[in-house]
């Protein structure tokens, strides 16, 4: 088990609480929260191998955050943990946002949560910081990045994540918002991006790639004469 697994292993397990349930058997046992007959219809549509119970992380209107658990337990006996399916439902439309620890299972694209322009209410920051007081992995490592990567997603939210990246530091949401085909024309988003803050100790910078990257579209955009996005 590498750093980088046992860091996201101990995340989850603070937030969900251990659920290896031959050992947590008490009164403080883990109890899933059920989700919608929409949730428990999808989820078993996917036959995920092994499947232990989905979680209903929040319910907001017409957003529902969920993550199902399943999968062989790994890393026994230092510590069972499982593979987990990160989902999100808005209105009548759902699928995953991403997997962790997935062990070999590959969800079908088309069971991927598509982000449509009519989605307005994950486009408001304040759902994603409610969704975040709930569950922190469930805002920044799931729901946030997936809006940044999906060209559908409406402009104010893409403007919202390039000014988050300054003090909530990630290079794969930066990536996925500068790859963004959304952004590509789109001066002031692309210009925060080409000036997020050095991130790092000594020669390592985080936000390098992505930095750059932006720097060449914008020269793109003036040497093609374009003026790009500036409103919102």
């Amino acid at each position: 088990m590498n750093g980088r697994q046992l860091v996201l292993c101990a995340a989850m397990l603070a937030l969900v609480g251990c659920d290896d349930e031959d050992s947590n058997t008490g009164p403080e046992a883990f109890q899933p929260t059920p989700p919608t007959a929409a949730v428990n219809a999808f989820v078993e549509s996917q036959s995920l191998p092994l499947f232990r119970y989905t979680h209903q992380v929040l319910i907001r209107d017409d957003v529902e955050c969920f993550y199902s658990v399943f999968g062989e337990p790994q890393d026994c006996p230092s510590g069972c943990f499982y593979s987990y399916g990160f989902g999100l439902r808005y209105g009548d439309h759902l699928g995953w946002l991403n997997f962790d620890f997935a062990n070999g299972y590959e969800a079908a694209p088309s069971s991927y949560f598509d982000v449509l322009s009519s989605d307005t209410a994950l486009f408001d920051v304040d759902t994603w910081f409610v969704i975040s007081d709930t569950n922190w992995a469930m805002a920044w490592q799931s729901v946030v990045p997936a809006l940044a990567r999906d060209e559908d997603t409406g402009r104010s939210a893409l403007l919202s994540i390039a000014v988050i990246l300054y003090t909530h530091h990630s290079l794969s949401m930066a990536l996925d918002l500068v790859n963004n085909p959304a952004v590509a024309a789109d001066v002031e988003i692309l210009t925060l991006l080409s000036e997020l803050p050095v991130v790092g100790v000594g020669d390592m910078d985080l936000y390098d790639e992505p930095r750059n990257r932006a720097l060449e579209l914008l020269g793109g955009l003036v040497v093609g004469g374009g003026n790009g996005t500036t409103g919102i």
